[in-house]
């Protein structure tokens, strides 16, 4: 399977799936309004290549409603991200966010809405929901937006405070890692007899998340929050380099589920 045409099927899909599914309801125009201007949908489309990858089977035919649960799990994390007593942020992909489009409290009902959505895709597959919240809730996404924002406190409360690289680290890896963790690791979970991954392979879900927060920080320096190129810029870049590395290590090891995986991280320019 060719990547782009797997990437341009993907989005084509995704979009038909939000209109039938938030289009049709003016009570869903907050929640459509934050769907239906996706970015590069690289979570699902990682999740796809994955499960091309281990299965050799159309991903889009077959997982579409695990493709669109990981998308809109994402969504919402954006819109609460964006809110003033988060980030405070009043532009997303070129757009108002979401509470300065609609409101404050419409912003925070259409994030919770598509929480619950984004589990209910999932419940074709009992076994997978287990590691969905693993992956967003308390001990994952939620637990780095919870660091985050007591870092970023610390910071209002004393300007000379500074995290260290190691805490930076560690928000990213539950913040953005978790997510990418699901998309590599859930297609596992789609056949009850697939085989089992090499631990190569879950260190490789843990390094890629990582490795697409910190190239997202080296080429936006200038930007507010934990930004760990703007904070530790010397120490940043031997550690994305060194992380290349492993990666490239790794999907080397992986042979299962790194043919459109490689393709696909050096189209995002990551490698």
């Amino acid at each position: 399977m060719e990547l782009n045409q797997l990437s341009i099927r993907l989005k084509a899909s995704y979009l038909q799936f939000v209109g039938r599914e938030f289009g049709r309801r003016s009570d869903f125009a907050s929640q459509l309004y934050a769907l239906e201007n996706p970015g590069k949908l690289i979570r699902p489309l990682i999740m796809a290549a994955a499960y091309y990858d281990l299965y050799k089977k159309d991903p889009i035919q077959d997982i579409a409603s695990a493709l669109w649960a990981l998308e809109i799990h994402h969504t919402y994390s954006l819109i609460h991200d964006d809110l003033p007593c988060m980030d405070n942020d009043d532009y997303r992909r070129g757009r108002p966010t979401v509470h300065k489009k609609f409101s404050e409290s419409t912003a925070v009902l259409a994030g919770d809405a598509l929480i619950i959505k984004s589990f209910a895709l999932l419940t074709k597959w009992p076994t997978l929901i287990p590691f969905f919240h693993f992956c967003t809730g308390g001990k994952g996404l939620i637990a780095g937006q919870l660091m985050d924002l007591e870092i970023s406190k610390k910071i209002e409360e004393n300007g000379a405070y500074r995290p260290s690289f190691e805490e930076i680290l560690r928000v990213h890896e539950l913040k953005t890692g978790r997510l990418f963790l699901f998309a590599f690791l859930a297609p596992l979970f789609f056949h009850p007899k697939s085989k089992e991954l090499p631990k190569s392979a879950i260190m490789l879900a843990h390094q890629v998340g990582l490795l697409f927060q910190i190239k997202d920080d080296e080429s936006d320096q200038d930007s507010r929050g934990l930004n760990i190129f703007h904070l530790y810029p010397k120490e940043s870049q031997e550690f994305l380099s060194k992380l290349q590395d492993r990666v490239k290590e790794n999907l080397n090891s992986c042979f299962e589920i790194s043919d459109l995986i490689a393709r696909l991280l050096c189209e995002f320019q990551l490698l």
